[in-house]
């Protein structure tokens, strides 16, 4: 019996495989626990444009990612905070605080391809920007107040 796995088997296959299994497995342990369901073909076509739809979000995403970046790289960022007269800041400035100041600035970024850091001094630090495909930097000037 043919079967489109709904979810990871061991030892038969990933989500979206189709498998040729015998009719007793997949009656008995496939089916019934939601594991796979039985590969007609209309349901063949529908996984297959299902899969396409991902892997065209997938490459939006990746274009969407270049932008900003592009948008990003070498771009500087000028943040104020409380600092005390030699130049230490009072509070550690994190990668999570970025969030904040690019919805402030305007601009769109996901922080989670942002290399961590922690920075505890006013000045200029370089930031590096680093995702599965693409890397860049920018400058985040940091003014004390």
């Amino acid at each position: 019996m043919k079967v489109i796995l709904l979810k990871d088997v061991p030892r038969i296959g990933k989500k979206g495989d189709v498998k040729d299994v015998s009719d007793g497995f997949a009656q008995n342990a496939l089916l019934p626990k939601g594991l796979a369901k039985i590969a007609t073909p209309q349901a063949i076509k529908i996984m297959n444009d299902q899969k396409n739809h991902a892997q065209e979000l997938a490459q939006l995403q990746v274009e969407k990612m270049k932008q900003a970046i592009e948008s990003l790289n070498h771009q500087k960022i000028v943040v104020e905070l409380a600092a005390n007269a030699q130049g230490h800041l009072f509070s550690k400035f994190k990668v999570e605080q970025l969030k904040r100041v690019f919805t402030s600035k305007g601009i769109d970024f996901d922080i989670k391809y942002i290399v961590p850091f922690e920075l505890k001094e006013v000045g200029v630090h370089a930031i590096k920007i680093k995702s599965p495909s693409l890397n860049g930097d920018f400058t985040l000037e940091i003014k004390g107040i």
